[in-house]
């Protein structure tokens, strides 16, 4: 007969370790029947860039996509309208409502250089369950955005690999533990995988980036503020403070690079060709032009120039006279940029000059004629020009210079056989043409 039947005692003990196997291994197969059923899946990040009337954007685009596929990330470039933080952020809680498995938002807004303001490109990021934007920017000057389209591309991949990487821990994290985690809005931008250490800055209301200020330790108090009593109570010991609460120190001001410190140039050297109409004996007159300009905003600037003209002979009536021009040129203008990318420009301006001529004059051999040594006449005039300008890169441009000179003072030259004949008659009105290169230096502080 079985032992347990002739014991009672025995089988009141046998009852409950079966049913506590039996609830164990029902935990056990409902755990692995969910783990089947529902696979974790790979966090989702979406990525877009925001239009822009130029063509900055669809290079912005597809640098992105180029970046992505170099580092192995299956990472889809979308377009966007152009929209305010706040609109940008409710857009992306609607992803994240319609996509279990998306745990972020990336934009990226270009915003060409204009007569104002230099170009910038900004990277936004909004993470599942924040209060708000966090961004990086990237300086666009003229003639760099290729450089500046790859430093954005870096960035963008950077942190789009990162958010990645923590959304694939904390998910490991979670199945491990059993638990879900509901995203908590202090981990955005306060350091970790996707806060300072990428750079990332709080976005304001109009898209600026804003500098973060370091925390403050609160003032102990002092011995006068300690209670009366203080010697007498019962010290407790103090209580854990948790990783969230405890205080951090004071991060160091990344450094930033020279694009981002440095704004647009104040100086500008130029040289280049300059010719003129004079007068019917000299149909045309060449020389070297150079010049020293100031930039009072990135578009508009004032100069001081000098030009080395080749002296200019005619022989008339037996008298051999030479004409040597010492202008001085007062020149101001404004840019307008043309087209995409910032390359081409239209400048319109105006230009002063004080023209010192010396004239030297001899008489020929056997002419009967008289003629004076020596001469210096000051020829003054005022003239509106217009250039067509390329800059292949920021610090350069090369520009085609129509003008018009007005007269205001001239004079003529005579000889007298005996009678007073005019040998050269200065035009009153001048065409000026020329071929110029700009050389932008001394950049100017960024402005915060």
């Amino acid at each position: 007969m079985d032992g347990a039947a002739n014991n009672p005692d025995r089988s009141r003990l046998h009852w409950p370790v079966r049913v506590g196997v039996g609830v164990v291994l029902a935990l056990v197969s409902s755990r692995a029947a969910a783990s089947f059923a529902e696979p974790v899946r790979a966090p989702v990040v979406e990525v877009a860039v925001v239009d822009d009337p130029s063509d900055i954007d669809e290079r912005m685009a597809t640098t992105l996509a180029a970046h992505f596929q170099t580092h192995g990330l299956a990472q889809e470039v979308k377009r966007t309208p152009v929209a305010t933080p706040a609109e940008l952020m409710q857009q992306g809680r609607g992803q994240m409502a319609t996509r279990a498995d998306q745990v972020a938002s990336v934009w990226v807004h270009v915003k060409p250089a204009t007569s104002e303001q230099p170009g910038v490109l900004r990277l936004y990021v909004y993470l599942q369950g924040a209060d708000g934007l966090v961004g990086r920017e990237v300086a666009l000057p003229r003639g760099e955005t290729a450089a500046s389209l790859e430093a954005m591309a870096n960035v963008a991949t950077a942190v789009v690999a990162a958010i990645g990487e923590q959304a694939r821990s904390q998910a490991t994290a979670e199945d491990v533990a059993g638990t879900t985690k509901t995203p908590a809005t202090e981990d955005v931008g306060e350091g970790g995988l996707v806060g300072e250490d990428l750079g990332l800055l709080p976005v304001s209301q109009t898209g600026e980036l804003v500098e973060r200020k370091p925390e403050t330790p609160d003032r102990p108090a002092t011995t006068a503020e300690q209670p009366a009593n203080a010697a007498t109570t019962e010290q407790k010991p103090p209580a854990a403070v948790s990783s969230r609460e405890r205080p951090t120190e004071p991060r160091e001001p990344r450094e930033t690079s020279q694009a981002e410190v440095k704004g647009p140039p104040r100086l500008q050297l130029s040289l280049g060709y300059v010719g003129n109409t004079f007068a019917r004996p000299i149909p045309w007159q060449s020389g070297l032009g150079l010049q020293v300009g100031f930039l009072l905003t990135p578009a508009a600037f004032i100069g001081l120039g000098y030009e080395v003209v080749v002296p200019s002979r005619v022989d008339a009536l037996g008298v051999q006279t030479v004409l040597r021009r010492h202008p001085i040129i007062v020149e101001g203008g404004y840019r307008i940029g043309l087209g995409k990318g910032g390359h081409w420009d239209i400048g319109l301006g105006a230009r002063l000059s004080l023209d010192p001529i010396l004239r030297t004059a001899r008489a020929m051999e056997m002419a009967p004629v008289m003629a004076n040594q020596r001469s210096i006449r000051l020829f003054s005039s005022l003239g509106p020009q217009v250039s067509l300008g390329y800059s292949p890169v920021s610090p350069v441009r090369m520009s085609l210079c129509l003008g018009l000179d007005v007269l205001l003072s001239r004079a003529q030259y005579r000889a007298y056989t005996p009678a007073p004949t005019t040998l050269v008659d200065p035009h009153p009105l001048r065409f000026v043409a020329g071929f110029r290169l700009d050389f932008s230096m001394l950049r100017r502080p960024k402005k915060k």
